[in-house]
Order: C-alpha cells, then structure tokens, then sequence
C-alpha cells in the first residue's frame, strides 16, 4: 500500500451519531417523527440527499432552495466543535502514516467547507495531501468517482490505495474502486460484509499498510 484515503464522518470525527440526533430534532421541531431508520438511508452520502429527505418529511412552506438555506442557517446556529468529536488515535495514525512515508488523502460526501472546519478544528488539516468533497461530483457514494479521482490525485494506483470507512455505501465505493476497504466499527449497524478488513479503533489500520 502507497496511500490511505479516508472517509470524515463517523471515520475521523464521531459526527454522525451528533447529525442524526440533530436532523431528528429539526423533524420534530416541525411537526414530523422522524426515526432513526429513515436517517439511516442517507449516511454516507452527500449533504444534497439529506436535505431532499428533510424537506420531503417536513413539507414546508417554501420551495427546496429556500429550505435548504433555511436548514443551513439553523445548522450554523448550533456552533459544532468537531475537535471536541474527533475519533480516537486519529492524530496518533496520521502522524505514523507520514512516517512510513505514505501519502495520505480524505474523500468525504460532505460540503467542502464543512470538512475543511472540521480538518482545522481538528488539527489535521497539515497531514492530508488530498481533500475531496462529494460536492465536486455528480453522484455521490456508491458511486467509486471520489476515490478513483483522489488515486489519481495522489499518484497512486488504485489497488495501491486503501479506503478507511464505516457506512455500507462508502464501502462499496472503495470496492467499485478496485481498492482494498477497512471498515471501522460504528454504532448504527450499517452493512460492513463488502469490507476486506474490519478494526474497531483507527490505529488498528496501521496492521494492513
């Protein structure tokens, strides 16, 4: 293996648990029930079909693109410090991986400002050498565009790449990749079966470099 690429939510920072519980809230504080299991049909994609989801269940008084900039300043309001969320050993890895030389990217379905904040309030931004965000693509994971597009980025082969995930359509991305796939364990029981390995603390990748 010459490169690791890694997926951001619920990889690197534990935001997905904090997003769900959020989005669920903004449903019922708009007259919906939202339940978990239907949030559970847009992780690992991109923002784009959270927002289709949202406004969809809560049917507001207003076309999609003034939702959508209705959420966003809602979302704002609530000030995330995703230092205070970021995974275990994260910087640990990172720091090792630099060591043995490898090149190191990230391939996240979110915004691009979303993960540059989230990189910065971190402290990681420094050991990436690519960062990819699903806005920049048609189609989001499952679809394998991000990462063959962030091998390329890095001057890696793709069979040289590995993909750090955890939600069922990231790890199918990685696969249709021709990459091989760690899966890192998460807490809503997504489908990890695609996945060639499986670690449930980020440090245990270092095994399979």
């Amino acid at each position: 293996m010459k490169a690791v690429i890694f997926d951001l939510d619920g990889v690197l920072i534990d935001s997905e648990r904090f997003y769900m519980e959020k989005n669920i809230e903004f449903c019922y504080l708009h007259g919906y029930p939202m339940q978990l299991e239907e949030m559970m049909t847009v992780v690992g994609t991109q923002v784009i079909e959270t927002y289709k989801l949202l406004y969809e269940k809560t049917e507001p008084d207003m076309d999609f693109h003034e939702f959508v900039q209705y959420y966003d300043k809602w979302f704002d309001d609530l000030e995330v410090d995703y230092g205070t969320i970021m995974n275990p050993h994260v910087k640990e890895t990172l720091e090792e991986l630099k060591k043995r030389g490898m090149k190191i990217g990230l391939a996240s379905s979110s915004p691009m400002w979303g993960i540059l904040q989230a990189l910065d309030q971190c402290g990681i931004t420094s050991y990436f050498d690519s960062v990819i965000s699903g806005d920049e693509f048609a189609r989001s994971k499952p679809d394998p565009e991000i990462y063959l597009t962030s091998a390329k980025k890095l001057g890696c082969p793709c069979e040289e790449c590995l993909v750090v995930e955890d939600s069922a359509m990231g790890i199918e991305a990685g696969v249709r990749a021709n990459m091989k796939v760690v899966a890192l364990k998460e807490p809503f029981h997504q489908d990890q079966s695609q996945a060639d390995y499986h670690v449930e603390d980020l440090s245990e990748i270092l095994n399979y470099i």
